[in-house]
């Protein structure tokens, strides 16, 4: 899978904690509660049409640009928000290594990430891509499937 929006949208979804809501015909993405800042969604969602994927994901938030702390990262192309991935991986139980594989092996833009599951050290994944932060999303994504573990917010 390329980096991109729909990449950035399953980190959110499948690493992140983030779901699914409608409203006016659309469906975005909300972030959970950030226990750090206090910010809840909830207040937001109460005259929403309820949780769901149905109708035209709306990963921009184009129809709703009032609610900045809803905007979706761009976690497979900004290095600062693949952190934040890593950061949720390491929480849930996994080490990780990134390498550039492309500058060991003389062939440019390569990176790869392993991903070793901590408690036992049984579970590796690893992804390669064309930038660091894509490579921490596709080894992210393979590191929550390989597990049984749900992701904890």
């Amino acid at each position: 899978m390329e980096a991109g929006r729909e990449l950035d949208a399953l980190i959110a979804e499948k690493v992140m904690g983030w779901r699914w809501f409608r409203f006016l015909n659309k469906c975005y993405l909300i972030p959970p509660r950030n226990t750090e800042t206090g910010f809840d969604p909830a207040h937001v969602l109460s005259h929403w049409d309820g949780e769901g994927k149905e109708g035209t994901p709306d990963l921009e938030w184009t129809t709703l640009s009032s609610y900045p702390n809803f905007r979706l990262r761009h976690y497979s192309t900004d290095i600062a928000a693949a952190w934040e991935v890593v950061e949720k991986v390491q929480a849930n139980g996994w080490t990780f290594h990134v390498d550039d594989v492309g500058f060991n092996n003389g062939i440019e833009g390569k990176w790869r990430v392993l991903l070793t599951e901590a408690e036992t050290g049984d579970k590796h994944v690893f992804a390669d891509g064309d930038t660091a932060p894509h490579a921490i999303c596709l080894a992210a994504l393979k590191a929550m499937s390989a597990t049984t573990k749900s992701v904890s917010s």
